[in-house]
């Protein structure tokens, strides 16, 4: 059971995590490299935190990623009498917006994948739209056909991995829901 001196070296130490966040940016915010909103947000989250700490147990560091040219959704699922169906998409927030999906027989070849990337909406930002960089297509096509040899044949029902950030040099799956059959 914690002591006294332990919860308040906790809270000790949470006030003392705000004062640096007010004190460093209330300076940023005094030079003009923060804004005020940007000020109350960061005040906001470090309450919240200050908090919360002496619940914390465990934390999760993950990569940054940049460079980022579009989200996509891909899917791979048995449909019934079909077999397994592949399905690339607009991901994210835009899956459901735009409905802008292509489905495919697996296991799809290179060049079945490659085609229906093309045939999406936002295959124009996948390629640079307008000076901007393109996405490296060939690392998310090489990421479709490793998840068919990956799920195709097993006791999964559907993998659904949305968004898949496809930036200048990879594609990185950050979310996935996985279906297994019982």
């Amino acid at each position: 059971m914690p002591s006294i001196t332990q919860a308040n070296s906790g809270l000790v130490l949470a006030l003392v995590a705000l004062g640096v966040v007010l004190w460093v940016g209330g300076h940023d915010a005094i030079a003009g490299r923060l804004s005020a909103g940007q000020l109350s947000a960061f005040v906001f989250y470090a309450v919240v935190v200050a908090g919360s700490v002496g619940s914390i147990s465990e934390f999760l560091v993950e990569e940054t990623v940049t460079g980022i040219v579009a989200e996509v959704l891909v899917s791979i699922r048995r449909a019934a009498p079909l077999g397994w169906l592949v399905t690339i998409g607009a991901g994210g927030v835009l899956t459901e917006l735009w409905k802008d999906t292509q489905s495919l027989l697996a296991p799809a070849s290179r060049n079945d994948i490659e085609t229906a990337i093309t045939k999406l909406r936002i295959a124009p930002i996948l390629a640079g739209y307008r000076g901007k960089p393109a996405g490296d297509v060939t690392a998310l096509v090489d990421f479709i056909e490793h998840l068919q040899r990956v799920v195709v044949g097993t006791n999964m029902v559907e993998v659904e991995l949305n968004p898949v950030l496809v930036t200048t040099s990879a594609a990185i799956a950050v979310d996935a829901l996985l279906i297994e059959e019982a």
